[in-house]
């Protein structure tokens, strides 16, 4: 049974910080239990810690350390003025498989990722990719420069114009993990009042693309072009939903994982589902999912098969027969 909680990983850094606020306004939003923890090594952390040494001792003992060590975590916490059913936790070992365990039956596990970006955030950021590769809830990846602020809820006539306010951005195919992903955003945009856009990606041959003169770069798609049966599946996937007015479904050409990060741009949240393998094999064939997670400008959630609307349905056989056709 999922609990009504988040939880999100916490330190003092600028990203945990923007992670924590954010995972804060989603709990405000849904009404959930938000838990921080925080993940320290022996003896009691890997940040620095400064303390005043008395001055007939310039020896400063651990249990000072430590303790001004948690109370500057404890500090970080309270900036953001919990409620008083939100919690802080400190627990010991490797940040990400303490992070997926304490999460397995939570709404949500936040984290955030470094200032980095491209190959430098995936290198720093192995903790939020530990957690996509292994968690059984969905994962919210946070960039440190996100805008934590609310959003306002979705103008549907600005949505007829392509701007992108308050817009949920979200990955389809006929795969289980996306419409898990595809259930979780709408569950989500219903419940924050945001708008919803799903993308469809057709990575078709680069002599086709060249024939279109599309090149490398995404562009809208005439729906036609697919095989009748193949399209109508993925829009019956969509409806399935039951879309709210202003919610659309768009069919773009190019590599999914660009096209995703292309269309996130100004968008709050990208949302894509990650494959229903576990492991290494989860990180070797969700690539989309983890090149967003590496490069998308907005917050990512990672939803994993079987946590949405319409999971159970397993169509991951049509998935791989996804090409475009003259």
């Amino acid at each position: 049974m999922t609990r009504n909680e988040i939880v999100v990983g916490l330190d003092d850094s600028p990203s945990a910080k923007v992670a924590l606020r954010w995972a804060a306004e989603q709990a405000i939003r849904r009404q959930a239990v938000l838990r921080a923890i925080h993940v320290f090594d022996w003896p009691y952390g890997s940040g620095d810690v400064t303390v005043d040494a008395p001055r007939d001792n310039a020896s400063v003992t651990l249990a000072a350390a430590r303790a001004a060590y948690l109370a500057g975590i404890t500090r970080v916490f309270d900036e953001i003025s919990p409620r008083p059913d939100w919690l802080i936790q400190f627990a010991k070992g490797e940040t990400g498989p303490v992070l997926v365990r304490q999460s397995h039956d939570s709404q949500l596990l936040v984290v955030g990722t470094g200032e980095h970006v491209g190959l430098g955030r995936l290198l720093t950021g192995s903790i939020s990719h530990y957690c996509l590769s292994h968690a059984d809830c969905p994962v919210v990846s946070v960039p440190a420069l996100t805008d934590a602020r609310p959003a306002e809820p979705s103008d549907h006539g600005a949505a007829e114009t392509g701007a992108k306010v308050a817009e949920i951005v979200v990955g389809l195919d006929l795969s289980r993990s996306a419409r898990a992903a595809l259930g979780w955003a709408a569950e989500h945009a219903r419940a924050t009042g945001q708008g919803l856009r799903a993308i469809h990606a057709v990575d078709v041959s680069p002599d086709f693309n060249m024939a279109l003169g599309m090149g490398k770069v995404a562009v809208p798609m005439n729906a036609s072009a697919l095989d009748a049966g193949y399209r109508e599946a993925i829009t019956a996937a969509f409806d399935s939903i039951q879309p709210e007015r202003g919610w659309r479904l768009e069919f773009l050409s190019g590599e999914p994982g660009s096209v995703l990060l292309a269309e996130s741009v100004g968008a709050v949240l990208l949302v894509v589902g990650t494959k229903e393998h576990v492991g290494i094999a989860r990180l070797v064939f969700g690539s989309v999912s983890h090149h967003c997670l590496s490069h998308a400008p907005c917050p990512v959630v990672a939803v994993p098969a079987g946590r949405g609307h319409g999971a159970d349905k397993d169509d991951d056989h049509a998935a791989a027969d996804q090409r475009a056709h003259t």
